[in-house]
């Protein structure tokens, strides 16, 4: 099954604004997902929040982490995240329709994916939430 996350890499890579794409696997619960790791640069424009407030200057950059997997996101609360490495992750994005509309179909390949982010913002993930967030283990490993 790595030959899929090769694939997804592939596909990755192929879109040309995202870098240092690897094939991995990640591990919750029993579950093993396969996908890959990359980094997304996106810029600041100067109608953003961070602009109008002179935080950050139109142009400016930051990068995100980001995990794509393939398959069904895991079926658990809406309070729940997960823990790899002391750093807690969340599902970003998701796409679970049976049937891809033909427009669609370039932008979800392989079907049935999610993907994953960490938690980057000072306070923990569920700071302002009502109930504490369940941290359900997670292991990412590089083929």
């Amino acid at each position: 099954m790595s030959t899929l996350s090769q694939s997804v890499a592939n596909y990755l890579t192929s879109l040309g604004h995202l870098r240092h794409v690897r094939p991995v696997t990640v591990t919750i619960k029993d579950e093993i997902f396969y996908g890959a790791r990359y980094e997304r640069v996106n810029t600041y424009t100067h109608d953003m929040m961070a602009c109008q407030r002179g935080d950050k200057q139109p142009g400016d950059s930051w990068v995100d982490d980001c995990i794509y997997l393939v398959g069904l996101r895991p079926k658990l609360n809406n309070y729940t995240c997960f823990i790899c490495k002391d750093v807690d992750w969340y599902v970003s994005a998701y796409y679970d329709e049976d049937i891809i509309p033909d427009e669609f179909k370039r932008y979800h390949p392989f079907g049935k994916s999610f993907i994953l982010m960490p938690w980057t913002l000072d306070e923990p993930i569920d700071y302002y939430e009502a109930n504490n967030y369940t941290r359900v283990p997670m292991v990412v490993s590089n083929l």
